[in-house]
């Protein structure tokens, strides 16, 4: 097949082959530039707020870059590089001399003022789209300062062992993965979330956020990629808890936009934004909300959704094939051998093509579309059934480069890829 150079991408039900399948074929497209050209953890205890306590009527988690001329804080998703300081601040919602009641809601809230408190250096910040005053906990009419819970939110990356949708597969998958029904809707598959106490964060109005995963086996990604917040508060100490947006916090399609979410990325080219979608699941057959929202991609639609995010607005989800109109090609059809050599598939091809170098040939950014040996209806027929984005140069570790950039385009270079069970960066 030919090599593209792209202009947009993707997503609807496609995906990797199996472990060990060696890839034959692939497309070069230089991504997206051209574009330019043409609360469960948390949540509160039962039990009555103690007499004369503020009533927390609600609790929300902003952010905020920490650079010149960041908008205010919001709870709004945040996307950064990950050279730029995120403040984390929680915020409530209180009525002074509400004592009473009790459950999630930590009291009747009848009777005082209504206002948002928080930490003193705020003044402002947006909760739900709204730009609302902030004043300090205020002892005096508030009583002592409450006790403060911090939490990362996170998804569990798979079904854990047990049974998907897919039989033999633990991935989440909203279509058939694999097989002459690859890609066959199944429905929307229901992604797993939970809440990790942030350690030494007690009592604290503002925390640093980080991107780096509870799992120390997931922490791979050098803090680039997405984590969620949550914070709860406690104006009785500690009898009753009223939670911000958490782990319970979801819909149809997954975690929910009102739990704070920060983005990181490593660069502003289309592979840097794409890192900002580390520590996301993957979902096979994901739909447009799941992958907006930065809850769950296959291959295309993590593609379209960092081009989305860097953006370009106009670019569409689609699956793989549906990503070429939004490319030109920039090689011929290659085939991957087993020791990581490429070559032209086409007989003509071979005997004129040279090695296809780094920065002349291909960048950084261009979009491999893959296929793999097997039957022709191992993926429902479909021509292309996987596709990454080309990430970095490298070469064999045995060889004269010991692993670094040769400038040659090889099996050996890197590509960022929706996998199970998320975002990777791979050899080619």
């Amino acid at each position: 097949m030919r090599a593209a150079r792209t202009e947009d991408p993707a997503g609807a039900a496609r995906r990797r082959g199996p472990a060990g399948a060696r890839a034959r074929s692939l497309a070069l497209a230089p991504a997206l530039v051209l574009l330019v050209l043409l609360g469960a953890g948390l949540a509160a205890g039962a039990g009555a707020a103690a007499a004369g306590a503020p009533a927390i009527l609600a609790v929300r988690v902003v952010a905020r870059a920490a650079e010149p001329g960041a908008p205010a804080a919001s709870d709004a998703p945040l996307q950064a590089r990950l050279d730029t300081r995120v403040d984390l601040y929680v915020l409530a919602l209180v009525r002074a001399g509400a004592g009473g009641g009790g459950g999630r809601r930590g009291g009747t809230g009848k009777g005082g003022a209504r206002r948002w408190v928080g930490p003193p250096e705020l003044g402002t910040a947006v909760v739900r789209g709204k730009k609302v005053a902030v004043a300090p906990w205020d002892a005096a009419a508030l009583g002592p300062a409450p006790r403060i819970r911090w939490a990362r939110v996170e998804p569990r990356l798979d079904h854990e062992g047990a049974p998907g949708p897919t039989p033999g597969f633990s991935g989440y998958c909203n279509a058939m993965l694999g097989g002459p029904h690859h890609g066959k809707w199944l429905g929307l598959d229901r992604i797993a979330y939970f809440e990790t106490p942030i350690a030494g964060a007690d009592d604290r109005w503002t925390l640093a956020a980080d991107a780096h995963p509870t799992e120390a086996r997931g922490d791979v990604h050098g803090g680039l990629g997405t984590m969620r917040f949550a914070a709860a508060l406690s104006a009785d100490d500690g009898a009753t808890w009223v939670s911000s947006p958490g782990a319970a916090t979801v819909d149809r399609n997954g975690i929910r936009d009102e739990v704070t979410r920060v983005s990181y990325r490593e660069t502003d080219d289309l592979a840097g934004w794409l890192t900002s979608l580390f520590n996301v699941p993957e979902v096979f057959g994901s739909v447009e909300a799941q992958a907006e929202r930065y809850v769950g991609a296959d291959c295309a639609d993590v593609i379209v959704a960092a081009v989305r995010a860097r953006g370009h607005r106009a670019v569409r989800y689609t699956f793989v094939d549906g990503l070429w109109k939004y490319t030109r090609p920039v090689a011929p059809e290659l085939s991957l051998s087993a020791d990581g050599r490429l070559a032209p598939v086409a007989p003509a091809d071979a005997r004129t093509a040279p090695a296809l170098r780094w920065g002349a040939d291909v960048r950084r950014g261009d979009l491999v579309p893959i296929r793999y040996d097997g039957p022709a209806d191992a993926y429902g027929g479909r021509h292309w059934p996987h596709v990454g984005v080309l990430y970095r140069d490298a070469s064999d570790p045995a060889g004269p480069a010991h692993g670094g950039p040769d400038g040659v385009l090889d099996g050996f270079d890197l590509l960022l890829h929706m996998t199970h069970p998320a975002l990777a960066v791979e050899e080619l």
